[in-house]
């Protein structure tokens, strides 16, 4: 676990820098923070959108009496993408408009259900 975490706070972090260093070398500094805003403002704008289209689904399913299991799972992933996208990188912001596809974050919440399913013990 402790690896885990290191590698998410400490490794990725370098790895993002690094490759934002060679995009401003390679094209220039305005093109990467013109990146960095546009990917922001595009990604805020896809995980609202996102975000609306699963609280109605929610809404439908729990009116018609269903729970609303895989829709929850997947506003927690679109909430992970919109911080995911908040945060300036081409890592994090490749992750983030993954997760706000909604074929791909369908795939992940069965990929979700499946680990989870097979760390659970039932007594």
């Amino acid at each position: 676990m402790f690896l885990k975490l290191l590698l998410l706070f400490v490794l990725l972090p370098f790895l993002e820098l690094t490759i934002l260093i060679r995009l401003s070398e390679e094209h220039g500094v305005f093109f990467t923070l013109s990146l960095i805003v546009v990917t922001g403002i595009i990604g805020t704008i896809l995980t609202r959108k996102q975000g609306f289209l699963l609280w109605r689904r929610i809404q439908q399913e729990m009116a018609n009496g269903q729970p609303p299991t895989d829709s929850l799972l997947e506003g927690a992933l679109v909430l992970v993408a919109g911080l995911m996208l908040l945060a300036p990188g081409v890592i994090t912001d490749t992750c983030g408009f993954l997760l706000l596809w909604p074929a791909f974050r369908s795939q992940a919440v069965v990929r979700l259900r499946q680990y989870y399913a097979s760390r659970v013990k039932v007594g």
